[in-house]
């Protein structure tokens, strides 16, 4: 049978609390029986001390002579039962019942001052020398059958005789009342065990029910996870571990529901971006297939112009997919970022010029900017970077382009002129295929995809990317780079 985790928690604590219950039933059980019985020999052998002085004083008014009791039985029984008496409570009543004075007279033996049998129970064996010299000194000692106490009877300071008590079986109770005090405290203790095994049982079935609630509402949260429902949520009703992974699992909801409205929407704009330049090469082709247009250098041109957008869209798609799969290795290098920097604006100083943008290098030349990772994706980072500069400055407008260190970190500054990105824009911007103006990047040429592309080469080199307003009046994106230790730089 395949038990459910349900199962499991309970008969696990269940088991542990009844075995724990048994435990301590067993020891208290033991630990109560063997102090009761302490108990009662520690009674018995104060009662054996005060019998021993009242036959001392019967002795000595016999004229210093057992024959009060020798071969007398009865008076023997007698003259224990009034020694025994000599315990009574504040009111003068005798501390034993008359059956535990019985029981304790059939286990008492009175020997003479050389060991001999005088009265009482039989004597089986002659008992070793003994060494008490009072009433006060108790030996327990052994015989073949059963061990005894011995207490010296004493008279004018010499020891007349012995008085000894054979000790009981702890296992039997030879006192009624004893008996009966002990089988109602077991079954008090019986009685708490069962109570607590009781007790033990609802609560441990209320707390794993407790317990599990949660973890139900988790199994089904997850279920519907796992058909699509990404709206899920799970109510948090509590600041423990299984809350916050209540919390963690809504966190978990809503972020499968934000890639999923993300995956669908990227699968509509990549569906809309290879569309427009398909129906473009499409039309011009069928117009000139029905003899409509000429296929003449400009058509061809056009067509030409068309396939080349199409095929930047699809290599930065790959270069994209390629990222998402972490399937792009870096090669571990120095590279000095200022030289790279350096060669790059070299090449865009001349496009920038075509169309009157000023180019502002505030680099420092001399100082190097050495970084741990790849020059080709160093290298097409700030490429794109400063492609969407040219592309997107007004003509007469200006870039600027500044690197420093701080905090163990580079960063690098590419700000451009007008025209600027609104305020809501500034966040979306590294997303993929967002436009602030659809229908002027697209005259412009750009896919939407080059500043993500550079986001994920950022990343790849654990760094980060961040846009913000330019003080030219356009756009500012800044880079942050981990500088590499090693100083050496090389491209």
């Amino acid at each position: 049978m395949k038990l459910n985790i349900f199962g499991k928690l309970y008969l696990a604590v269940l088991l542990a609390t009844g075995t724990v219950i048994v435990f301590m039933v067993v020891v208290m059980n033991w630990n109560f029986r063997e102090g009761f019985a302490e108990y009662q020999r520690k009674a018995e052998r104060d009662r054996v001390v005060c019998l021993a002085e009242y036959l001392a004083g019967e002795y000595r008014s016999e004229q210093n002579s057992w024959s009060f009791v020798d071969r007398a039985p009865r008076r023997w029984r007698q003259t224990v039962i009034n020694g025994l008496e000599c315990q009574s409570d504040d009111q003068g009543r005798p501390t034993l019942s008359e059956s535990a004075i019985r029981g304790l007279s059939g286990r008492l033996r009175l020997l003479d001052e050389n060991g001999q049998w005088v009265q009482g129970r039989v004597l089986d064996k002659k008992p070793e020398n003994t060494t008490a010299k009072t009433a006060d000194d108790i030996e327990i000692r052994g015989q073949d059958e059963q061990p005894y106490d011995q207490v010296a009877v004493v008279v004018n300071e010499r020891i007349v005789g012995y008085l000894q008590l054979i000790l009981p079986d702890l296992s039997e109770n030879t006192d009624d009342l004893a008996s009966s005090f002990m089988q109602q405290q077991a079954r008090n203790l019986y009685l708490i065990a069962g109570f607590a095994a009781l007790l033990s049982l609802l609560v441990t079935l209320v707390v794993v029910r407790q317990f599990l609630v949660p973890v139900k509402k988790l199994t089904d949260g997850a279920k519907s996870l796992s058909q699509g429902l990404f709206s899920t949520h799970i109510a948090v009703t509590s600041n423990d571990e299984l809350g916050e992974l209540a919390r963690r699992f809504n966190q978990l909801a809503d972020f499968l529901r934000r890639n999923e409205e993300l995956r669908a929407q990227w699968i509509a704009d990549v569906s809309h971006e290879l569309r427009t330049p398909l129906s473009i090469l499409r039309s011009e082709i069928e117009a000139m297939l029905d003899g409509i247009r000429q296929p003449d250098l400009e058509r061809i041109r056009s067509l030409h112009t068309e396939t080349l957008s199409l095929s930047q869209l699809v290599d930065d798609l790959y270069q994209l997919s390629l990222s998402d799969a972490g399937d792009i290795e870096l090669p571990d290098e120095i590279v000095d970022v200022n030289d790279l920097l350096h060669d790059l604006l070299r090449i865009f100083a001349t496009r920038l010029n075509e169309k009157q943008i000023r180019l502002l290098n505030v680099l420092d030349s001399g100082q190097p900017l050495p970084v741990r990772g790849d020059d080709k994706r160093l290298y097409q980072l700030f490429s794109n970077l400063l492609e969407n500069s040219n592309r997107y400055t007004d003509t007469g407008g200006s870039v600027q382009v500044s690197a420093f260190t701080a905090g163990g970190q580079l960063v690098v500054e590419i700000a451009d002129s007008a025209p600027g990105v609104p305020d809501a824009a500034l966040p979306r911007l590294f997303d993929r295929l967002f436009r602030v103006d659809k229908s002027r990047s697209r005259v412009l040429g750009g896919s939407g995809l080059g500043l993500s592309i550079c986001r994920n080469i950022v990343m790849m080199h654990n760094g980060r990317i961040e846009a913000d307003h330019s003080g030219l009046g356009g756009l500012l994106i800044r880079v942050y780079l981990p500088l590499a230790s090693d100083k050496t730089a090389r491209g």
